[in-house]
């Protein structure tokens, strides 16, 4: 999985459940986070996930690297593609 931050209070997680999730850091409640958006689970797991001018890519455990959009506080699913690498993608 991999943390970033996506903007001043704006943090990006992606993890091993394969879900990629935009957090607001101004809107914590007792400590954690808020929700903003998610996208439904990548199979495998996210092993790497790099943010730049909106654009997401992560890459899983199956070998998938996937692109998402990020706007308006919202993550979108883009393009994804299977197996590019015969194992795992870090």
């Amino acid at each position: 999985g991999n943390v970033q931050f996506a903007g001043d209070q704006r943090l990006l997680s992606a993890a091993n459940d394969g879900q990629l999730v935009l957090w607001d850091l101004s809107k914590a409640r007792g400590g954690r986070p808020r929700l903003i958006s998610q996208l439904e689970p990548q199979s495998g797991g996210i092993f790497a996930m790099h943010e730049a001018g909106g654009r997401v890519l992560t890459a899983s455990k199956d070998g998938t690297v996937a692109l998402s959009m990020l706007a308006d506080d919202c993550l979108r699913p883009g393009a994804s593609w299977d197996e590019l690498h015969s194992g795992v993608i870090k």
